[in-house]
């Protein structure tokens, strides 16, 4: 995992630890077992909500095509995009911070 300069972080551990220490969204499962999980107090009706937008994208054919996701905040639908998208040509994801 690399932070935003690019400079890769910790493993294991202390990965989980900087994870842990954002405020997430999404549950997102990250590569080494590194886990995000929403803190919100509404999470389980978020969870029912995702579980059906990500049955709906899972009929969407991204194959080749071009996504833009505006106001992407941790990117958890970007990355389902790059998930579905089977060589799609560009998923991209935009978000304010101001």
């Amino acid at each position: 995992m690399a932070n935003n300069e690019g400079r890769r972080i910790g493993s294991g551990h202390a990965q989980q630890q900087r994870v842990d220490a954002i405020q997430w969204y999404h549950d997102i499962d990250f590569p080494n077992g590194v886990k995000a999980r929403t803190k919100t107090p509404d999470a389980e009706s978020h969870r029912a909500l995702w579980d059906w937008m990500r049955a709906e994208l899972d009929k969407v054919d991204f194959s080749g095509k071009t996504v833009l996701d505006i106001g992407c905040w941790d990117g958890y639908w970007s990355f389902t995009a790059v998930r579905l998208s089977l060589g799609g040509r560009r998923i991209s994801g935009a978000r304010s911070m101001g």
